[in-house]
Order: C-alpha cells, then sequence, then structure tokens
C-alpha cells in the first residue's frame, strides 16, 4: 500500500523469490491504481511460479526529485482497498464459483476524475465543492460507517445522521467505525445506538465538523434543510420515501447497496445518483 516504488519492487522481488502472491496498490487524492501478481504455469517447467511485468510497478504516485509520496485520498484508498481485501479473500479463501483472476499485465483503476470512475482518461475538472453544505446520512450500518468517515475527512461541515438501530455482534467484522469506538473508548458498542457511536467516532476523526444524530426512521415529511442526502439502507420502502422527498425538495440523493449475487457467492455494490430535474429517480428506474 505504499507510493514509493522502491518499495513496491522490494516486495514484488520478495513475492517472486518466495512465490507468494503480492497485491500492489497506490493511490493520491483522485486516483487509485491495483496490480496484481498470482503465480503462473512457466510453459517451460510448467511448475506456478511469480511473473513480474513492467506494469506491477505503479511509481505515479511518487516525486523522485522530493523523494515524497503524493498524498492519499481517503475515497480512492477505501475503494482500492476494498477491491484489494476482496483479491486477498479470493487467494488465502477461494470458493468455487469465484471466476477469473484479474490478469497480471492489467492494471485496476479507481479515478474520482472520470466520468465511469474505472478509467484513467479524466473528463471531470478537480472540484472540491463547498465544505459548508449539509449532508443526511440515512442508515448508520455498512454504507453509512464508509459515507461518514470519507465526508468527514473531506471536511464537509454539517452531518446528520438518522437511525434506530442498535449495535449487534454480527456488525462488527462490516461496521468497522464500531470497532474503533471500542478501541477510542476502551468500551463495547454491543447494544448501544448505531447512530451515537458512529456520530462519536466522526467528531473524533474531524472536531471541526457538527454532526447530528436523530433515533428514528426517515420519511417524506422530514426536514429539507439538506444539500444532499445519502441512502445507506436496505430498505426498499425507506428508499422510495427518501426518492419521493428528493423530487419534492429538489435534493440530490446517492443511493447506495451491497449484497451477494443471486445463486453465487460473489459480493457486489452499486451506487445510484439522482439529481432532481436532471437525471430519473429511482423510483422511475424501479418502475
Amino acid at each position: 500500500t505504499s507510493n514509493d516504488p522502491i518499495k513496491q519492487n522490494l516486495l514484488i522481488r520478495y513475492g517472486k523469490k518466495h512465490n507468494v502472491p503480492v497485491v500492489n496498490c497506490a493511490c493520491d487524492e483522485f486516483s487509485a491504481y491495483l496490480t496484481l501478481s498470482v503465480p503462473e504455469v512457466d510453459t517451460k517447467t510448467g511448475e506456478p511460479k511469480i511473473c513480474v511485468y513492467k506494469n506491477n510497478l505503479i511509481p505515479d504516485f511518487y516525486d523522485k526529485e522530493s523523494k515524497t509520496s503524493k498524498r492519499q485520498g481517503h475515497a480512492p484508498a477505501s475503494v482500492i482497498g476494498g477491491i484489494a481485501l476482496g483479491l486477498i479473500r479470493r487467494i488465502l479463501m477461494p470458493l468455487p464459483d469465484d471466476g477469473s483472476w484479474p490478469k497480471t499485465t492489467d492494471r485496476i483503476t479507481y479515478n474520482l476524475r472520470s466520468s465511469t470512475r474505472f478509467d484513467s482518461f479524466n473528463d471531470f475538472n478537480e472540484y472540491y465543492g463547498d465544505l459548508e453544505k449539509k449532508a443526511l446520512i440515512v442508515g448508520a450500518g455498512s454504507l453509512g460507517n464508509q459515507a461518514g468517515p470519507n465526508l468527514v475527512l473531506k471536511g464537509v461541515k454539517n452531518v446528520t445522521i438518522i437511525d434506530y438501530d442498535d449495535i449487534e455482534h454480527i456488525n462488527m467484522n462490516r461496521q468497522i467505525m464500531f470497532g474503533l469506538y471500542e478501541l477510542m473508548t476502551n468500551r463495547s458498542p454491543i447494544g448501544l445506538k448505531k447512530g451515537i457511536v458512529l456520530k462519536t467516532v466522526l467528531e473524533k476523526i474531524n472536531p471541526n465538523v457538527k454532526v447530528e444524530y436523530i433515533d428514528g426512521k426517515f420519511d417524506r415529511n422530514f426536514s429539507s434543510d439538506y444539500d444532499i442526502l445519502f441512502d445507506c439502507v436496505d430498505s426498499m420502502k425507506a428508499r422510495r420515501e427518501m426518492h419521493y422527498w428528493s423530487m419534492e425538495h429538489k435534493i440530490p440523493v446517492v443511493t447506495m447497496g451491497t449484497g451477494i449475487s443471486d445463486g453465487t457467492s460473489i459480493a457486489m455494490g452499486q451506487a445510484y445518483t439522482s439529481i432532481p430535474d436532471v437525471t430519473r429517480c429511482m423510483n422511475c428506474e424501479v418502475d
């Protein structure tokens, strides 16, 4: 996970020497790359071995003159880190329907300046936005645990969290902010409200951000005093309410979801942004 190509080279050489797979990641504030070096069958010996290609190194985020790495952004780091974890799981705990590996000669790209996101071509300007805006997060579970930290790390000054659920043991393996709460406070979060715990952690991450928590469920009568809504729930009924609210008050909504593909063990995720009077809302898409 280093931007330093010298360190990357050392790790790839180690992988080649010991025939150990290497997942190599690097990023700056706007983009991230991942390369994979896994054993391939040697055409001469028939034995698996690590093959190293020029593309396995990622020197893009390192300044040779100053010998310093470019600043790593939290959003591209989160996405490429999640992809890396998926590949690591496949290496350590393979499943029958995992499918084929990415080619070791290819790079996996995540780029905030690309309209497709997974492309190195920049067709968006570098835009930081107005950090004084108010963001509303509905759902403090796995998706809220990702959306919240990214917002406060970016410097968004006003964040409100809506959730009514309590933390259970089964949440702890993927709702990572709750584990961070336990490390920070030396208290177990089990049984506490998800929204309260997430609020506490976000305020520790960036004390300059105002974070509010509302214990309850969202409905279309909710206050319109926000600039954007992040839909982090798994209820279609709640999602419909959010999109009706979005269209009525002309407020953009970002809908996210994750799950397992039908009939397989393949994890999937998707996001859809609805901008009133510009794009179709999710209700139109579903109907």
